[in-house]
C-alpha cells in the first residue's frame, strides 16, 4: 500500500506535458487550388507551356514549386495574362520530368512557426526534342 500513492500521483502527472499542436487552427481550411496546365500524369508538354492554377480567393501565404526530377527547382522566366487567366512560363527542358506543387504557408507567432499544406500536385514530363 506505501507505493500505491506515490505510483497515482506519478500517474496523475503524466498526461500534464502534452503540448497542443499550434497548428489545429490551421488544419482542415477550406482553401483549394487547381492545377489546370500542364496535368497531373501529361507527356509531351511543350516547353513553352503555360503553367495555370485556379486558386480559390482569401489564401494567406501561397506557394508554387517546381521541380525538375533530379533535385533542380526553377523559378519562373515570365508571368503573364491572357484569355485563359494568369499564367507563368518556366525554363523547361525537352525529355525531362518535372513535379509541380501549389499550396498555402501557415505562418504563426510572427514568423517564428511555421507549415505548408499541399493543395495540388502535378507531374509531367517535357516533350522529347
Amino acid at each position: 500500500m506505501a507505493f500505491a500513492i506515490p505510483l497515482a500521483l506519478a500517474a496523475a502527472g503524466c498526461g500534464s506535458d502534452v503540448e497542443e499542436d499550434p497548428f489545429a487552427d490551421c488544419e482542415g481550411r477550406a482553401y483549394t487550388a487547381t492545377i489546370v496546365d500542364p496535368t497531373d500524369g501529361a507527356t509531351d508538354v511543350p516547353t513553352d507551356v503555360h503553367v495555370r492554377i485556379q486558386w480559390s480567393g482569401g489564401i494567406p501565404d501561397r506557394y508554387t514549386s517546381m521541380l525538375r526530377v533530379g533535385g533542380e527547382f526553377l523559378s519562373p522566366e515570365s508571368s503573364g495574362l491572357d484569355e485563359g487567366g494568369d499564367y507563368d512560363i518556366y525554363p523547361f527542358a525537352p525529355g525531362h520530368s518535372y513535379t509541380f506543387e501549389v499550396g498555402w504557408i501557415c505562418v504563426l507567432d510572427g514568423g517564428e512557426k511555421s507549415k505548408s499544406y499541399v493543395l495540388d500536385s502535378a507531374a509531367f514530363t517535357t516533350a522529347a526534342p
